[in-house]
Order: structure tokens, then sequence, then C-alpha cells
């Protein structure tokens, strides 16, 4: 193997891990990423939910919905108004 063909071996393999990095990369900028904080708001015994968008793309939330998990029955909330609280 002569020095040409280290070099060329080297620049191929440089050249496909950063092919390979920009393209995950790529794929991982146009996701979609929202943040979920679930507050307690002080004084009032209620919680507050705060969706943050932290990604590029943007995101339109039409509706949510609550979820109430019991060890005994699994029981669903139709949808939240916006600006609702939730009471303990």
């Amino acid at each position: 193997m002569s020095t040409l063909d280290v070099v060329t071996l080297i620049f191929a393999l440089w050249g496909s891990i950063l092919s390979t990095y920009l393209a995950i990369r790529e794929v991982n900028k146009d996701k979609r990423k929202l943040k979920l904080n679930l507050e307690e708001i002080a004084f009032f015994q209620a919680h507050r939910l705060v969706i943050t968008n932290i990604g590029i793309r943007p995101i339109t939330i039409e509706q949510i919905s609550l979820a109430i998990l019991d060890k005994k029955e699994k029981w669903f909330a139709d949808g939240v108004p916006s600006g609702s609280l939730w009471k303990n």
C-alpha cells in the first residue's frame, strides 16, 4: 500500500464521517421539539401546563387533553380550554 493510497483512504474516511454527521444533524434540525413544564401555582392549589416550542419549525397546538391515571381505572378528560387551571 503506497502513501497515496493511505492518504486517499484517510480522506475517504473523513468525508464519509463528516457526511454522516451532517446528514444526522440536518434530520434532527427539522424535528418538532416541545418542552413541557407542569408548574404548581402558589396560594391557589392549582397547576399550569406550560408548552414551549424549542425547535425551529413552527407548531400549532389546536387542543390538549388531560389524562388522569388511577390504580383502579383510567379516566380521560375531554379537551382542556386554553388558559385553564387544574385544581387539586
